[in-house]
C-alpha cells in the first residue's frame, strides 16, 4: 500500500501475545521518532496440512499457493529442509 505516502511493512503470524508485544514496541519507537499515527492491520493466513501419502495432491496445492519450494511458514524463505544440519553418526 503506497496510497499517501504510506507504506506497509507486513511481519509473519503470531499469535495475540505476540501482537500485544509487537503493536506497543511498534507504538513506542514510533512515539520516540515522532512518527504521526500509525495503522496497525491484522490479517489471515491459512495453512493446509496435506498427508505425506498423497505427494499428488501436495504438488496441486503448492501450485495453487505458488510455491514451488514447499508450504512453508510464513516468513521463511528457505524451505525447512535446507536449514537442518546433516545428522552426524557415530564413529567407532
Amino acid at each position: 500500500m503506497t496510497e499517501n505516502n504510506i507504506k506497509s511493512v507486513v511481519f509473519p503470524a503470531m499469535n495475540v501475545a505476540g501482537e500485544a508485544k509487537l503493536k506497543g514496541l511498534v507504538e513506542k519507537i514510533a512515539d520516540y521518532m515522532g512518527v504521526g499515527a500509525i495503522q496497525f492491520e491484522t490479517v489471515i493466513v491459512m495453512k493446509v496440512n496435506i498427508p505425506e501419502s498423497r505427494p499428488d495432491f501436495e504438488t496441486i496445492v503448492k501450485r495453487l499457493a505458488g510455491s514451488k519450494v514447499g508450504l512453508n511458514q510464513v516468513g521463511r524463505t528457505v524451505a525447512p529442509e535446507t536449514t537442518k544440519k546433516p545428522s552426524e553418526e557415530p564413529s567407532t
